[in-house]
């Protein structure tokens, strides 16, 4: 322990901000309580802060023009209770972050270090912080994979098919601790892909399955295409969702707070503020499964959940109390045949939860509607994109319908 706490001391003698760029980190380098990296335009800066009220310090990314902006935070779980946190970078490609006593508080998890002859530590003019070797330009590591609560832009959230990685947001437990709160935003990749918050493992709200130009239940990011792009992908290899700003100017990111609110914001630079442009609302209709299944919610009737045609109420005397969530029945049985059943069109309405539907964008909307009229335990279908004439299949079976 008392090695390690006399090579801090050397590496703080050795050393000054002076001697490298002000976005760069070198080997044996440090940056040390009240040091910074700042990227080249001025928007992000890295170094140790407070949150809130609390006197606990981190190492963070925030804002350079919004310091109390933070959007990244390393050591969010093991707080430094002083101004003595160092962070230095090795000559193995190793990055560590040091208290007082020369206990290792944060390293990030990397990929392999094998081969590294240069390795550096740089703050990109994205607000991603890359450890990579600066021979081969290969990332060894980067914090866009590690968010914290904040997608920026360039930064996608989501899951690589062939190895199992997953990259989501996380809530702060509080606007004066950054530590792991109870909520995620992920990307849910199964069946038709859709963006989920759940609160530990409950689902407490989602977007609606990806229909080829937004997020079914959030059609006002649609709204917003002059200002970004939406980069949607869906492959063999990846599932994953990010936005590209149009214009270089414009600073834009989405945060989910500590009750599990998302919320996008766009830097106003004439009044020095952000604005929100827009944030995902919670009230009856986006709690999930609110309805039950075959319940169908509406928010400009006088009781937001409603049977389908063809249905009531499981637990009338449940629903009076607005304890809605066991759903409906039917009010005739399905005959299981194609002379007898056939399907009711709805429009207008919030797609089910997609995770268990099976997707098939190989075939069009009339053989999905045989396909699932053929299955008697098919209930639902709609197009999986919805551009141009439509393409895509989506179908749900009873037991996975919300």
């Amino acid at each position: 322990m008392i090695s390690k706490q006399v090579t801090i001391a050397l590496f703080l003698l050795a050393f000054s901000p002076s001697t490298f760029p002000a976005d760069t980190l070198q080997i044996y380098q440090n940056i040390t309580d009240g040091q910074t990296l700042v990227t080249p335009n001025s928007i992000f800066e890295l170094g140790f802060f407070s949150p809130g009220s609390s006197t606990n310090r981190f190492l963070g990314i925030w804002y350079a023009f919004s310091p109390d902006t933070v959007v990244w935070v390393a050591n969010r779980d093991s707080p430094l209770n002083n101004t003595s946190g160092t962070l230095i970078l090795n000559k193995s490609g190793s990055l560590k972050l040091y208290d007082a006593s020369g206990r290792i508080v944060w390293s990030p998890r990397t990929t392999s270090s094998d081969g590294i002859n240069s390795p550096i530590l740089q703050l990109n003019e994205s607000g991603n912080l890359v450890l990579k070797d600066q021979t081969s330009d290969r990332i060894i590591w980067q914090s866009f994979d590690y968010p914290t609560n904040t997608m920026l832009t360039g930064m996608k959230i989501g899951k690589n098919l062939r190895t199992g990685f997953e990259t989501y947001l996380s809530s702060w437990k509080s606007r004066d601790d950054p530590s792991e709160g109870d909520y995620t935003f992920k990307l849910d990749p199964q069946g038709a892909p859709e963006l989920v918050v759940r609160d530990r493992s409950q689902i407490k709200s989602r977007s609606g399955m990806w229909n080829g130009l937004y997020f079914s239940w959030a059609p006002q990011t649609s709204t917003y295409t002059s200002l970004f792009n939406i980069r949607f992908v869906w492959n063999q290899d990846e599932v994953s969702y990010g936005i590209e700003m149009k214009s270089a100017s414009t600073i834009s990111r989405l945060v989910m707070n500590e009750t599990g609110i998302t919320q996008r914001f766009i830097w106003d630079q004439r009044n020095q503020k952000w604005n929100s442009i827009y944030f995902q609302t919670i009230d009856e209709c986006s709690s999930f499964a609110e309805c039950g299944p075959f319940g169908i919610c509406q928010r400009d009737g006088i009781r937001a959940c409603s049977c389908l045609k063809g249905f009531e109420p499981v637990a009338p005397d449940e629903w009076s109390i607005k304890y809605t969530s066991g759903g409906c029945k039917r009010t005739i049985p399905l005959g299981c045949s194609t002379d007898s059943d056939g399907f009711y069109k709805l429009e207008g309405v919030e797609i089910p939860y997609s995770h268990d539907a099976i997707a098939d964008a190989s075939i069009g909307i009339e053989e999905c509607r045989k396909r699932c009229l053929m299955n008697c335990s098919c209930v639902a279908y709609t197009l999986l994109d919805i551009r141009g004439e439509g393409s895509g299949c989506v179908m749900w079976n009873t037991a996975v319908l919300h």
